[in-house]
Formats: structure tokens, sequence, C-alpha cells
């Protein structure tokens, strides 16, 4: 897990729990919204960006794909990225669910 920083050099506790309860989450709602898809893909890291209201979460497949392969897995993932978000609503204690971006890296 990375460690979150703030403004003044230290790492945010609150920040790096509410990651981890978010990659948790997804790492639940990703295998179900990719059920339908040939690209099968986990989650490497959630980070803040540039705040907890909005997150990054960097996706690998689990197979090497080619260009137009992960280009499909990123569709997917826009595509699924409202159901992503409830799956995280309902898992973590937060009046706001935060903004999720999904970028894929490589395997």
């Amino acid at each position: 897990m990375a460690k979150v920083p703030r403004g003044d050099g230290t790492h945010d506790r609150k920040a790096a729990q509410l990651c981890a309860q978010v990659r948790r989450a997804l790492d639940y709602g990703l295998s179900e919204v990719l059920s339908e898809s040939s690209a099968d893909a986990y989650v490497l890291d959630v980070v803040p960006a540039p705040n907890t209201s909005h997150l990054l979460v960097l996706v690998q497949p689990a197979a090497t794909l080619d260009a137009d392969g992960i280009r499909q897995l990123e569709e997917d993932l826009a595509r699924h990225a409202g159901q992503l978000r409830t799956a995280v609503a309902e898992s973590i204690h937060r009046r706001k669910t935060p903004t999720l971006s999904f970028r894929v890296i490589p395997a």
C-alpha cells in the first residue's frame, strides 16, 4: 500500500486507511463487472488524486494485453465506473463516496 503524503510531509493515516478500504471493495467489484469481458484484472493500488474526494485506481490486467486489449479494458472500467463506485459506497463508512478514476498499467 502506498503511503499518502500530507502537506506537512507526514503520512495521513486516515487517507491510507480509506484507500485500503476502497481497494478491498474494488477487488470484489472488479471481478464482477469484468466477468462479462475477456480481460481479467486486479487492483494494484488506490491513491488520492489529489485528495480523498477523488481516488486514482491503478489496475493491471492478469495477462499481457496488446494496445487494443488495454483500450478495451479501459472502456470497460469507464462504462462500469458508476457500478464500481456504488460497490465502494456500500463498503465504506463516509458521508460522501469518492469519485474514482481508473488507469490501466500494462502487465
